[in-house]
């Protein structure tokens, strides 16, 4: 197992060597820095000058060095439009996009496994139809209609939940501290209100950005587990007279999970990439509202950074996902 993490870890290398490649390609063949940065009220002679001083006429594995060796600096580049530091703002929004991200993973995690068992525990009844036909109106739903819908009914009639926004709470003057420090300074002190607004922000998006995922997640649990229970070694378990829920927990959802823990680790490398209609709709602000405002200032080394950085953090978890199967499955052995 160690060897072969070893090697996983090793093999990322060369992966994300290739995706900064491929960003930095297609972002030198989609555009101009030069027009991007001056637009069209700048003169050839300005554009030219600037070309010049940004080393576009150099040759192209000259300028992906450059490139690379400020990547491993932490150096991102600066924000055309906003005039700072590439890297300052994408790790200013991506805690932010790792709270909702998490929220909404539990919920899909707890809701889809759950809605999948018993689906799968009572098949071909009312419940698993009733489950089967929510979860389908659950994926079909777009999601920019059904954050506008809770919206409507949570935040406007019911006044439940704030509209949009995330609350930062401040213990000090202008000094906030991540999230998780507020969570166990409120579990410390006893400041319940310290959590319920930071919850009370964070509840509508994250259920909506669970919907459709959770809704995915129960699909596959049921089928899964359907495939599962109709194998000897669960009829053998139900032969010797264990409970059903010895039967279902123990024996059955452990090797029915590696098709579940794939498509969680999937979804979870998507949404961390930026679940840009939600952000957007709950003005919530993390890489997705970031990648729209760079999309629509024609930013191009924010655009960049925010790429290099969601196809690294997707590479990583798709290797925490390959490291989980020997854990669930005792069958697989890796040399």
């Amino acid at each position: 197992m160690l060897r072969y993490t070893l090697q996983r870890l090793l093999s990322l290398i060369p992966t994300i060597i290739g995706i900064t490649l491929v960003v930095f390609l297609l972002f030198r063949l989609v555009a101009d820095p030069a027009e991007a940065i001056l637009g069209l009220h700048g003169t050839e002679a300005a554009k030219e000058a600037l070309r010049r001083s940004l080393g576009l006429y150099d040759p192209l594995y000259i300028q992906y060095w450059r490139f690379l060796n400020s990547l491993l600096h932490g150096d991102l580049g600066m924000s055309w439009y906003l005039k700072r530091p590439v890297a300052e703002l994408v790790l200013g929004h991506f805690p932010h996009t790792i709270e909702l991200t998490f929220a909404a993973m539990i919920i899909t995690a707890i809701g889809g496994i759950a809605t999948g068992i018993i689906s799968a525990i009572r098949h071909q009844t009312w419940i698993d139809y009733a489950s089967m036909m929510v979860s389908l109106i659950a994926v079909s739903m777009p999601i920019f209609w059904l954050g506008l819908v809770v919206i409507g009914i949570f935040g406007v009639q019911l006044h439940w939940f704030p509209l949009n926004g995330r609350m930062t709470p401040t213990l000090l003057a202008d000094v906030h501290f991540p999230t998780g420090f507020y969570i166990f300074y409120s579990l410390f002190t006893g400041k319940w209100k310290i959590l319920w607004d930071l919850l009370d922000h964070l509840v509508l998006p994250s259920v909506v950005l669970a919907s459709a995922t959770t809704a995915l997640v129960a699909r596959i649990t049921r089928s899964t587990m359907l495939d599962v229970v109709r194998l000897d070694y669960v009829r053998t378990a139900r032969a010797k007279g264990l409970a059903e829920k010895t039967v279902v927990f123990k024996h059955a959802l452990k090797n029915a999970m590696i098709p579940v823990i794939t498509v969680l680790g999937l979804q979870f490398g998507a949404l961390l990439g930026g679940a840009v209609l939600t952000e957007s709709i709950f003005s919530w602000p993390g890489m997705g509202s970031l990648t729209l405002q760079a999309i629509g200032n024609n930013d191009l080394p924010l655009i960049q950074g925010i790429v290099v950085l969601s196809a690294t953090v997707f590479v990583l978890v798709n290797l925490a996902v390959d490291m989980s199967y020997g854990l669930l499955d005792p069958r697989i052995r890796y040399s």
